[in-house]
């Protein structure tokens, strides 16, 4: 799967979701609520803090764990060290 990002409108991001018809068609078995969430951290536009300061809901874009960076949903998935580090813990005193 290959995303791309559009800025044809300064300050605006599109986002186009490349896939072959197989992968396109896995997506589609998804629950609609699974699918929902996965195409919301996709396009940015989720309940994260930077789109509620964006649209003005959220006093500011910050993340709520670390502080640190804004809160998207690449920073939360990949990058915040709070919630990872909570993650490796959890793992590392977990009985086996």
């Amino acid at each position: 799967m290959q995303i791309k990002l559009f800025w044809r409108i300064p300050g605006h991001v599109e986002t186009s979701l490349c896939a072959n018809n197989t992968y396109a068609r896995e997506i589609l078995l998804y629950e609609r609520r699974t699918l929902k969430i996965i195409l919301e951290m996709i396009t940015g536009h989720c309940r994260l803090r930077k789109h509620l300061h964006t649209i003005g809901i959220a006093s500011e874009p910050d993340c709520r764990k670390c502080g640190i960076e804004e809160e998207t949903a690449h920073h939360i998935v990949c990058e915040c060290k709070k919630i990872h580090q909570g993650k490796i813990v959890r793992e590392t005193t977990s009985p086996t």
